[in-house]
């Protein structure tokens, strides 16, 4: 039994993004950690959300899908957010798409090898075009740009080594609107 970490990203912008680590401890049973505090709890999906039970008070979540966002309604009201696995958060964390604006340095999310970089300094991006690929515990991640703009410095190259948080482009974004 492994643990499944996910990240919980508020709708309301600047709100602050919240880790959850599931582990599954039986039959419809699981320890919940949120951001360090830890719950052990009954839970089952039923068909419009899901029962829970803690420390002999239970309690029931609707929750209703709006695209990649869930309403998540409780007794004392709802909210609105995006649920993300770990990975995928880091990877979105990396360019600046998890707090809604791109990040002119784009970082390494994770440990791994450079595989490719698709770009070159001075080169135009546009929105979702593949920049890096690095490669992680034997899989592929492409790392994607974000908005429109320009390649300003390239810091790594095929073959390299990086942690996470080290600089592998520069970006310069056009302007929004």
């Amino acid at each position: 039994m492994g643990i499944d970490r996910y990240v919980r990203v508020p709708a309301k912008r600047g709100a602050k993004a919240v880790e959850i680590a599931v582990e599954p401890a039986g039959e419809d049973r699981f320890v919940v950690t949120v951001d360090g505090r830890r719950f052990e709890l009954d839970a089952h999906a039923h068909a419009s959300g899901v029962a829970m039970r803690h420390e002999g008070r239970s309690l029931d979540a609707r929750v209703v899908w709006e695209g990649s966002d869930a309403v998540v309604t409780l007794p004392n009201g709802a909210s609105k957010f995006e649920m993300l696995d770990a990975r995928t958060y880091a990877l979105k964390s990396a360019t600046g798409a998890a707090g809604g604006s791109a990040k002119p340095v784009l970082n390494s999310p994770m440990a791994g090898k450079i595989i490719l970089v698709k770009v070159a300094e001075g080169d135009t991006v546009k929105e979702g075009q593949t920049l890096v690929i690095i490669e992680a515990m034997k899989m592929e991640n492409e790392l994607r740009c974000l908005a429109a703009g320009k390649v300003v410095k390239v810091a790594v190259a095929a073959g390299d080594i990086v942690k996470p948080g080290d600089k592998l482009l520069e970006l310069a974004y056009d302007a929004q609107d």
